[in-house]
């Protein structure tokens, strides 16, 4: 799997996300440990990027990108993208999009470093 992280993206990532850190590229319906929604079926997906200390080993599928960033996936979640996954920034919000047009227009970075769960 390979993310392109556009220059708009890398610019804004840079100022919440250290480099080389480990993140998750994940969804926010209740299916993880770091879902915000208790719902565990969505009509519509919506992801989000968290930032964590180490690796989870529930989430063994590298993500390839430009920003040398530690990217995770889940086995589970990898139906969802499609080649041409990109990471953009418009409108003071993090756009992922891929070669079938938009996924989610507004997402969302965690910072779970501190947080146990």
């Amino acid at each position: 799997m390979k993310l392109n992280i556009k220059p708009q993206a890398k610019e804004y990532l840079a100022n919440k996300i250290p480099t080389k850190s480990n993140l998750l590229l994940t969804t926010t319906d209740g299916a993880n440990n770091y879902a915000n929604n208790s719902a565990t079926c969505a009509l519509v997906y919506s992801f989000q990027l968290i930032i964590i200390n180490k690796p989870d080993s529930k989430f063994s599928i590298a993500v390839d990108n430009n920003a040398g960033y530690q990217i995770w996936m889940n086995p589970a979640e990898e139906y969802l993208f499609n080649d041409g996954l990109n990471l953009d920034f418009s409108h003071g919000s993090l756009v992922l999009s891929d070669n079938g047009g938009v996924m989610d227009s507004a997402v969302p970075v965690i910072d779970w470093r501190n947080l146990v769960k």
